[in-house]
C-alpha cells in the first residue's frame, strides 16, 4: 500500500493507518463534527471502535494541526469514510415535505378539474352546433390557459 508523510497544516488525502508519529494532532470536525483536535496515537483498537474513537487513524479531510506521522493509506476515494458518508448522503431517498404532498395534490385536482371544464365546454359548443374543429380548438386553448 501507498505510505503518507504528513506534518502540521496538511491535510489528508486518504483514511490510513498510523506507522509513526511525533506529537500528532488532527481537526476531524468534517468528519465528526468533533471541533476539538483528536491527539492520535499507534495504540491498536478492536474492530468495533466507533469511528470518532479511532485514534490510531488518520481520515481523508483530516488537517494535520500539530506535529508530523507516516501512515500506511487503507481506503481513497469513495472508499474512505468521508465518501461513504457522501455515497449515502446521494443515494438517501428524498422523503417530500408535507407542503410539497399537499402542492402536489393540489396541482393533480387542478389539472382534471380543468380538463373536465375544457371537456364540457367543449361538448356544450358542439351539441349548440358549433364546428367540431372550433370547440376541440376552443377546449384545448382553455386547458393550455
Amino acid at each position: 500500500g501507498d505510505l503518507l508523510a504528513l506534518e502540521a497544516g496538511d491535510v489528508a488525502p486518504a483514511d490510513a493507518r498510523l506507522l509513526s508519529h511525533e506529537r500528532l494532532a488532527m481537526k476531524e470536525a468534517s468528519l465528526t463534527g468533533e471541533s476539538d483536535q483528536v491527539e492520535k496515537s499507534l495504540e491498536a483498537l478492536p474492530e468495533d471502535t466507533p469511528l470518532a474513537e479511532r485514534r490510531n487513524m488518520i481520515f481523508a479531510g483530516s488537517l494535520v494541526t500539530r506535529g508530523t506521522a507516516r501512515a500506511l493509506v487503507t481506503a481513497t476515494g469513495e472508499r474512505t469514510e468521508m465518501g461513504k458518508i457522501g455515497r449515502l448522503t446521494r443515494e438517501a431517498e428524498k422523503e417530500s415535505t408535507p407542503i410539497e404532498k399537499k402542492l402536489a395534490h393540489l396541482s393533480k385536482r387542478l389539472i382534471w378539474l380543468t380538463l373536465a371544464l375544457a371537456a364540457i365546454i367543449g361538448t356544450a359548443g358542439y351539441l349548440q352546433g358549433r364546428d367540431l374543429t372550433q370547440m376541440i380548438e376552443t377546449a384545448i386553448a382553455l386547458a393550455v390557459a
